[in-house]
């Protein structure tokens, strides 16, 4: 379940709307519907603490999608930034990044 679909399903069991939601915390309901939706991954701490409070959310939830990599992609990470220039290049058009 992504962290977009808890939001949702916390707020309806709740029986608000996504406007109700967003009058308190003081948001648009746009913005709701993004965060539903999953387009939003940067919210301020303020704002996690609020929806947290309020949807009975744990907080981990906001961190643990999103910024937490597995022990393989920080290998590759780290192997990447160390590599030289034509190691980049290749990998970057092996993904077709360029």
């Amino acid at each position: 379940m992504t962290l977009g679909e808890v939001i949702k399903e916390k707020r309806t069991g709740l029986n608000m709307t996504q406007e109700d939601l967003a009058k308190a915390l003081n948001t648009t309901k746009a913005t709701v519907s993004r965060w539903e939706s999953n387009q939003v991954y940067n919210f301020k701490r303020p704002m996690i603490s609020k929806i947290c409070e309020l949807l009975n959310i744990d907080p981990f939830l906001f961190f643990q999608q999103y910024d937490v990599i597995t022990s393989e992609e920080d290998a590759l990470l780290r192997a990447y930034r160390v590599a030289n220039d034509s190691t980049k290049a290749a990998i970057a058009k092996l993904l077709d990044l360029k």
